[in-house]
């Protein structure tokens, strides 16, 4: 199924399509491969065919999946990410599936983020799973301040980690979980004043996700002058089901149904 469109820009195809395509089918995951193949109006079946084997296990966090794809495929600076995970844990995943996420993502007056507001429905995908890492990413902001969580449900917080912008939680669940068992749980996060004010959002997926929600809330005296949802498959690659997205009131909204790994988001401009 494709995401739900409220009026799609269709866009030539980006000269980075051809590389993002060979990156995928020498790296995976299968089905990010096989939609960028058939949207390239062709299979390249001996490509495909070879990311269906095991792949060879790596050193380096940068090469390990969070959850399904590399790291480095997804956010920026992702050698500083890489050593926060590291110091949370020896493992790069949290053994959950995110089954549905949605944010409310909130920009004030002043055209600042200043609020995040995140619900999860989760799927343990081992016994004994206790805890839930989530992560959010900010330009530069005035100040050393980091993003900080400020309210949870079903969920407390745990240890936090700071560096260049990331902040990585970490979410104590209110019950351990054995696998295949389903928890919902929903943090916020208070988001430090930029210098610029905000222009964007957008949450990366390291797994296939069933359902995702994005909403940009304005201040009713300061709305944008357009806003478009986008998807990317890479940090550096081009955007693709661009759409241009009319306001229901001061709120803008994205979603997203049986995603592949990528990254999902809203851009606006103020003029």
């Amino acid at each position: 199924m494709q995401p739900i469109k409220l009026g799609r820009v269709h866009v030539a195809r980006h000269p980075l399509f051809d590389a993002e395509l060979t990156q995928v089918l020498r790296g995976g995951p299968f089905s990010a491969a096989l939609h960028l193949a058939i949207e390239a109006n062709g299979l390249p079946e001996r490509s495909l065919v070879t990311l269906l084997g095991p792949r060879r296990p790596r050193g380096r966090w940068l090469d390990h999946p969070v959850a399904g794809v590399p790291v480095r495929r997804l956010w920026p600076h992702s050698e500083d990410l890489a050593r926060l995970y590291t110091g949370l844990s020896d493992t790069p995943t949290d053994h959950l599936t995110r089954l549905s996420v949605s944010d409310d993502y909130y920009i004030g007056a002043d055209r600042c983020a200043y609020r995040l507001v995140t619900r999860l429905v989760v799927r343990a995908e081992a016994d004994r799973v206790a805890r839930c890492l989530v992560v959010l990413w900010t330009e530069q902001r005035a100040g050393p301040r980091h993003a900080t969580v400020t309210g949870t449900r079903y969920c407390r917080p745990g240890r936090i980690r700071e560096s260049t912008g990331y902040t990585v939680a970490e979410l104590v669940l209110d019950r351990v979980l054995r696998r295949g068992e389903c928890a919902v749980l929903e943090y916020e996060m208070t988001i430090p004043k930029s210098v610029d004010g905000a222009d964007e959002f957008a949450r990366r997926f390291t797994a296939p996700t069933r359902q995702y929600a994005l909403s940009a809330v304005f201040d009713p005296d300061t709305l944008p002058a357009r806003c478009y949802g986008y998807q990317r498959l890479a940090v550096d690659g081009p955007d693709r089901c661009v759409e241009e997205l009319r306001p229901a009131g001061n709120t803008v909204q994205t979603v997203a149904i049986d995603f592949l790994p990528g990254i999902v988001g809203l851009r606006w401009d103020w003029a």
